[in-house]
């Protein structure tokens, strides 16, 4: 049973955003930028996806432990090759996996982040068949503490 208070997420999912989009090497691959479930008219780019759940743990007198969200994060570039998408998402778990261990957004300190589940897979272009898009990346599991 989670806390009877949960702190905003908004401060961590604006971390991951904002990290990603500030990436120079993220940007040349996927020039479009970063959002959020949709890219209306982008063709590469870096789409970021939170679930509504997370995993809690408490501490002692009910305080809250530690928290586990889970967030989908890839790279969508539309091409014939997986060249860019590949390394757009190599760069995308530099910056995640290397870069934000021990970081503090808002109430929140990051204590770890894993890559647990690859994304990787092409589709077809309805528009033009010859076309496909790539989609490349992975979900992470961000675990982290109060730290306040």
């Amino acid at each position: 049973m989670p806390p009877a208070v949960i702190g905003d997420l908004s401060d961590v999912d604006t971390l991951i955003f904002t990290t990603l989009s500030n990436d120079a090497t993220l940007r040349g691959l996927c020039p479009d930028g970063v959002f959020w479930d949709i890219a209306n008219g982008a063709i590469a780019f870096v789409l970021l996806t939170r679930p509504p759940d997370a995993e809690y743990a408490g501490a002692l007198d009910g305080e809250e432990g530690w928290l586990r969200v889970q967030y989908a994060v890839k790279a969508v570039i539309k091409s014939s090759s997986v060249v860019a998408s590949n390394n757009a998402a190599f760069r995308i778990h530099e910056l995640l996996h290397y870069g934000l261990q021990d970081t503090t957004a808002g109430n929140y300190t990051i204590m770890h982040i894993e890559r647990t589940i690859p994304i990787r897979y092409q589709e077809v272009d309805p528009s033009n068949t010859a076309m496909k898009w790539q989609h490349h990346g992975a979900q992470y599991s961000v675990m982290m503490c109060p730290s306040n």
